[in-house]
């Protein structure tokens, strides 16, 4: 994750017809970073399956219900439904409906949500597009999805 922190993409989200973060959202995964993983390290990735690839963490990245929620990190609790951490993107009724140039730094977001963890072992696994299935259905458009330092 070092070598390439920074993800960035272009994304066009259509208004939902509910409250609440869209349903459409990207999740990145991470392996080896979490003190408790297995090495992975004399193994080459491969991924065969209809599963996601072996990971230890993951990122929502989201567009939330207000644009005022932008860089917004969300922890999961013990209690909470939710159970990956969300970043709030960006967000607001006001920004659907044009294309938007986003970058996150991955690294720093993971230093945030696991700061116990070795971040310097955590590699990217997977960088996904999830549509959140117990919500109405919004359109949302994802292009140019890109690993850069």
């Amino acid at each position: 994750m070092l070598a390439t922190p920074f993800l960035s993409w272009s994304w066009l989200i259509d208004p939902p017809s509910t409250t609440g973060y869209h349903t459409v959202r990207m999740v990145v995964g991470f392996y080896g970073g979490d003190p408790k993983s297995r090495s992975s390290i004399s193994q080459p990735f491969r991924w065969l399956g209809r599963s996601l690839p072996p990971h230890d963490r993951a990122i929502n990245l989201v567009w939330g219900e207000s644009a005022l929620q932008r860089g917004t990190l969300i922890k999961p609790t013990t209690d909470s439904k939710n159970k990956v951490p969300l970043y709030i993107v960006r967000g607001g009724r006001e920004n659907t409906g044009s294309w938007w140039q986003e970058t996150v730094d991955l690294s720093s977001l993971y230093r945030q949500v696991w700061p116990q963890d070795n971040s310097a072992n955590a590699k990217i696994v997977y960088i996904g597009i999830k549509a959140v299935a117990d919500s109405v259905p919004a359109p949302a458009y994802v292009f140019d999805i890109t690993l850069s330092h």
